[in-house]
Order: structure tokens, then C-alpha cells, then sequence
């Protein structure tokens, strides 16, 4: 029932069963149907309003509508107008709970009418709980036809909770604010000096800032929803999640920004970044002329300098204020880290596109390509598997891979990094017959040995297992079921992919969360103990190694430089050949290199070869205690490359 009280007044019409209706109004090209203007004054109150097509309902200042409705298009008394059509409430007082739907639909021979429905707030209006969407009726056409279902915040309005649904619009103009929106499926557009606070934007949905003074704040992005800054807008404080993007324009400025796993923030020349955080596994492209205000929190994940751009990989140095400073291609690019970083963990690859990419964190434990995976129609090349495939786990069950993850590196920088120098299992290494042929992974993938899973690094014996070499590139591939177990690699027991805060070290981590949107970040449960130090690891690698019969004898030289090492080797049985050789600080691989060049020395009877290696930054000759351990054979030796 509709009421109109203390001085409100309808015009024209009367009121009854929440339907405002009137005599007929010609529309102009010949259909007929019925309009009305409902006026609501100071103390009058609107409630369960209907209104059709050319309705207008006007709240004055001190007059409320509650649970106003438009459109209504099933009884139109008869009416069959085929041009645009317009209902719309105006508020200068209050306004809560409106449903507005806009709506498309067939009228005819391929011909379609539209209505669409709006509401504007004026100055001292104040509309609550509204709701937006347009629908496609039965018969609509299929291409897009815009008939906007739509929300007008002018100069002194003021939106609260607005829902603003499928093809629906929010439109925050000078001096207009809207907070607490819900933007599903729609579009929110800030103006130049219009406000925009805690909104959620979920699927498909868009915020659009543009010009000086269209401020967003408190902002959450969901999956499939992008955010645009354009040149004098600003976002602050805004959580950039799984399968969200911000796209920040020349002028445009973004501030306590938090990009989540899988979001993206992307900024071009000219924009400004202030007080950002990236979380594993999110992605942060920036030009080399985007203006960072102050320092970047890295926690993670991926950042690509888009226009530093050049071929193979850059130079680069870390300085002890959190200073980097890439140089590619003779331009160089400086961003400034807050936080405790451990160098090592710092990896600066080019991307395929020539690009410059900066990931942190530890690599991602992983298959080459090539290795054979047991599974329900034998045995598969890794690089050949894909989601639901099912894989035989040691204890014989199939069970289907849940997600692949993908990455390469460049081989330059990879040779430099010991966590990423893959290590082979030479066939028999591990005892039983296993592998059956050679089996080649990431230094941090773990086997699964005499009951624990042990890191291949931590196997290396200098024979039977030892690091490969790297040529252009070195790809990585793993495989991740429900729940961690134990693949058959090359018919060796070797662990499955679980993220324990690694995945957004692969390419394609964001490709995750597109599958399993709803998945929860869980802590890593393993299959079996984790070993990676102590007697026990002592004592199976002795086990591994008895037949290794290693003839190698080599040794390091007293130097003068402290980023750099020297030394000698020979391989007693083929004393004419080159020794690869890995290098180890404190009993860990710190990368590899190959004696082939003179060194003056003779070693049991036989003359060896000299080798000069470069320490990785951030490692002097103070740094601790170094080793040598000597690749498998002759073979390796050869193809191995210097460090």
C-alpha cells in the first residue's frame, strides 16, 4: 500500500496496492501505455511502489520511499512501445531498499524495446540498500545493447550499500559519495571530485577513477574485477586479490596497495605508487618510469619492469640499504625494498618478451622436461601430462593431478644460482635399479629415500648423482595432486608439488586460483619426515656413494681476490680431459665451474687443469669454508659450462 501523507501529493492519480497508475500516455512512435509523476513532500512516505515504464517518483527534501520498485514490464495494460522508455527516482530526502532493473527484450520482427531505470541523489539526499541490474528478456537480442539500470550520486548526495549488478551502473559525480558498495557484475565510475569508500568488487565488475579528485578508498578487489586509475585519480588502501587487476595510468596514483597472490597491479610511465606491498605469487608490472614515493614491501611473487628490456640476463647488484639496481641493455632502474631481505633469494631474469623480471623467494621444487611419470596409460613425459590426468602414486593408487606448474629460466642466470641447477640421478643411484634411466629435477626436489624425503642437493656425491648443465634456458614443470604423495619418476619414488608458499614462483601460479577460486590457503602437510641435515643424511649418502669410486682429484689455490676462487683437478682416467666441478660454501653448492685451462699443477702423476670462479654476490672469500665436489663423468665434464 502506498501512502502519501503530511503534505506529500500524487499527481494526478491515486494510489492502491503499491502501484502508481494513471490515464494513458501516447508514446511517440504509436504504442501506448500507462506514466505518472509521484511527488512525496516533506513528511510524506512512499512504500512498495511499482514503477513502469516513464514513471517518475521525486522524494523531496523530508520525504522518504521505501522499497520502491522499477521496472515492471509484464502488465503494461496492453502497451508494446518499441523505443527507449525511461522510469527514475529523484531524491532530495531519503530513499531506502530500492530494487531498479533495467531491462531488454524482443518486440517483433527482430526489433527490441529498452528500459532503462535511474535514480539520482541530489544535494541532501540519502539512498540506502538500492539495487541494480539490468535483465534480458526472453527473445532479447544477442549482441550487447546497453539499457543501463543505473545510480546517479550528484554534488551533496550520499549512496549507502548499493548493489550494483549485471550491465548496471554507479555514477559518483563532483561532491557525490558513495560507501559500501557492492559492484557485481557493473561498473562504478568516480568523476573528478567524486568519493568512493569501501567498496567490493566481485566478478566482472569495474571501478573507473578519472580526473583530479576522484578519490577510491578501502577498496577490495575480487576475482575477474579491474580497477582503473586515470590521470589525477587515486586509489588508497585497496587489497588486489586472486585473479584482480589494477591498472594505474600516467597521472593516476596508488597507495597502501596490497597485490595478493594471483593479482596483478599494473602501472604505467607517469604513475605514481606509494606504500605497496606484494604478496607471493602476485605480479606488480611497472614502467622504469613509474614513481615509487617510498619503499616496496616484497614478500613475493613477481615484479616486470615492462620497458627494460633487453637479451640475456641483466646486471644487477643489492645493496645493503635494500638498494636494487638493474642495468639492461645501458639503462638502469633502482627500486628500494623495506624490509630484511636475504640476497640470494633475489632472482633478475629476462623475460620471453625482453622484459625484466624480479622474483623473491626460494624456487619451486620441480620435474625437467623429458622425465617419464607412471601413470594409468604408463608412463608419460612430464611436459605431456595435464589437469585430471591420473598418476600411479608409490603405493599403487591412481590419482588425478589437481594443477601443473611452469617455469623457465634464463640459462646465464640460472648457471649462477645453486637453487636452480638441476641434479641427475644416474640410473641405479638409488639403489634398486632406481631410477631406471637417468632422472633430472630441481636442486630442491625431494626424493623419497630409506623412508624420508631428502632435497636432491643434499644427495649430490660429486659421481653417481651430481648437478647437470645448463644450456640457453632450463625449464621447470611440477605436478600437484589433492594432497601430497609420492610420484614414480623414471620408476623412482619423488614427491608431488605442495605449496608451502612456493607456487607463485611458477609462470602460471594464477591459473590456481582461476580453477579453484574458493581454495583455501592451507599449511603444508608432507607424505613423509622432511631430512635435510644430520648423522642420518650422513649415513644414507655414504650408503649411495660406496660405488661412486670417484678418480677426480682436485684442489683450491690461495687467492688474493675475495669474490673470486681458483683451483685445480684432474680425473685420473682421462687425465687429457676437462673436470667439471661443483663448488660448495659451508657443504652447500654454491654453483659449478669447469677446470679447463692451465694450472701448473701436477697431481698424482698427472697434470691438471687450473679453473678461476667468480662468488656470487654477496659471498666473499671470508664468507666461510669451500669445497669441491666433482661431476659424474667424463660426459658431464665435457658438456658442462664455466660458471
Amino acid at each position: 500500500m502506498s501512502l502519501v501523507t503530511n503534505g506529500g501529493y500524487v499527481s494526478g492519480t491515486t494510489t492502491s496496492s503499491g502501484d502508481v497508475t494513471s490515464g494513458p500516455v501516447v508514446y511517440s512512435d504509436g504504442g501506448t501505455g500507462t506514466a505518472v509523476e509521484t511527488v512525496v513532500s516533506s513528511g510524506g512516505t512512499l512504500t512498495s511502489a511499482m514503477l513502469r515504464p516513464g514513471d517518475v517518483v521525486t522524494v523531496e527534501a523530508g520525504g522518504a520511499s521505501y522499497f520502491t520498485s522499477a521496472v515492471d514490464v509484464t502488465g503494461w495494460g496492453g502497451a508494446s512501445p518499441t523505443l527507449f522508455q525511461s522510469s527514475q527516482e529523484n531524491v532530495y530526502g531519503l530513499s531506502t531498499d530500492g530494487i531498479f532493473s533495467g531491462y531488454i527484450s524482443a518486440a517483433g520482427d527482430s526489433n527490441y524495446f529498452t528500459c532503462s531505470v535511474e535514480q539520482d541523489v541530489y544535494a541532501g539526499g540519502e539512498a540506502y540498500g538500492a539495487s541494480f541490474t539490468t535483465q534480458y528478456l526472453p527473445g532479447a537480442p544477442t549482441e550487447l545493447v546497453v539499457a543501463p539500470a543505473e545510480q546517479v550520486i550528484d554534488s551533496g548526495g550520499l549512496a549507502r550499500n548499493t548493489l550494483v549488478g549485471y550491465m548496471a551502473e554507479q555514477n559518483i559525480s563532483s561532491g557525490g559519495v558513495a560507501i559500501g558498495a557492492t559492484v557485481s557484475g557493473g561498473l562504478q565510475l568516480v568523476e573528478p571530485g567524486g568519493v568512493a569508500r569501501d567498496t567490493t568488487l566481485d566478478g566482472l565488475s569495474f571501478q573507473q577513477l578519472s580526473g583530479a579528485g576522484a578519490v577510491a578508498y578501502n577498496t577490495t578487489v575480487n576475482r575477474d574485477a579491474l580497477v582503473e586509475v586515470f590521470n589525477g585519480a587515486a586509489v588508497v588502501d585497496v587489497k588486489v586479490n586472486d585473479g584482480a587487476w589494477i591498472n594505474v595510468s600516467s597521472g593516476g596514483t596508488v597507495s597502501d596497495a596490497d597485490i595478493g597472490s594471483g593479482g596483478v597491479l599494473s602501472a604505467g610511465r607517469g604513475a605514481t605508487l606509494t606504500d605497496i606491498t606484494l604478496e607471493n605469487g602476485g605480479r606488480l608490472d611497472v614502467s622504469k618510469d613509474t614513481l615509487f614515493t617510498d619503499r616496496l614491501v616484497f614478500n613475493g611473487g613477481t615484479i616486470d619492469i615492462t620497458d627494460l628490456t633487453g637479451t640475456g640476463t641483466p646486471d644487477y647488484t643489492f645493496s645493503g640499504d635494500n638498494r636494487l639496481t638493474i642495468t639492461q641493455g645501458g639503462v638502469s632502474e633502482t627500486i628500494l625494498f623495506d624490509g630484511v631481505y636475504d640476497p640470494t633469494k633475489l632472482l633478475v631474469t629476462t623475460d620471453t618478451d625482453g622484459s625484466t623480471l624480479i622474483d623473491y623467494g626460494t624456487p619451486a621444487p620441480c620435474y625437467c622436461p623429458g622425465t617419464l611419470i607412471a601413470t594409468a596409460q604408463g608412463e608419460t613425459p612430464v611436459e605431456a601430462l595435464a589437469i585430471g590426468d591420473l598418476v600411479r602414486t608409490a603405493s599403487g593408487a591412481l590419482r588425478p593431478i589437481r594443477w601443473i606448474g611452469r617455469r623457465a629460466y634464463d640459462g646465464v642466470f640460472a648457471r649462477g644460482n645453486p637453487d636452480l641447477i638441476p641434479v641427475t640421478f644416474e640410473a641405479g643411484s638409488l639403489g634398486n635399479s632406481l631410477p631406471t634411466r637417468a632422472l633430472t629435477v630441481s636442486p630442491l626436489h625431494a626424493m623419497f629415500v630409506e623412508g624420508y624425503l631428502i632435497p636432491a642437493h643434499c644427495l649430490v656425491n660429486g659421481g653417481s648423482i651430481h648437478f647437470d648443465s645448463i644450456g640457453e634456458r632450463v625449464d621447470y614443470i611440477h605436478i600437484e595432486l589433492e594432497s601430497h604423495d609420492l610420484l614414480l619418476a623414471e620408476g623412482a619414488p619423488s614427491e608431488s608439488f605442495v605449496d608451502d608458499g612456493s607456487r607463485g614462483m611458477f609462470h602460471n601460479a594464477g591459473t590456481f586460483a582461476e580453477l579453484y577460486p574458493e581454495a583455501e590457503t592451507v599449511e603444508a602437510v608432507y607424505c613423509a619426515p622432511r631430512l635435510e641435515d644430520g648423522t642420518v643424511l650422513e649415513h644414507i649418502r655414504d650408503r649411495l656413494s660406496a660405488h661412486t669410486g670417484s678418480t677426480v682429484r682436485m684442489g683450491l689455490l690461495a687467492s688474493d681476490r675475495e669474490r673470486q676462487l681458483t683451483g685445480w683437478a684432474v680425473d685420473l682416467l682421462t687425465p687429457s680431459e676437462p673436470v667439471a666441478l661443483e663448488v660448495l660454501l659451508d657443504g652447500r653448492v654454491i654453483g659449478m665451474t669447469l677446470a679447463d685451462g692451465p694450472s701448473g699443477v701436477v697431481g698424482n702423476g698427472a697434470a691438471a687443469y687450473g679453473f678461476t670462479f667468480g662468488l656470487p654476490r654477496g659471498v666473499t672469500t671470508a664468507s666461510g669454508t669451500f669445497s669441491l665436489w666433482a661431476m659424474s663423468s667424463v660426459k658431464a665434464a665435457a658438456r658442462a659450462s664455466p660458471a
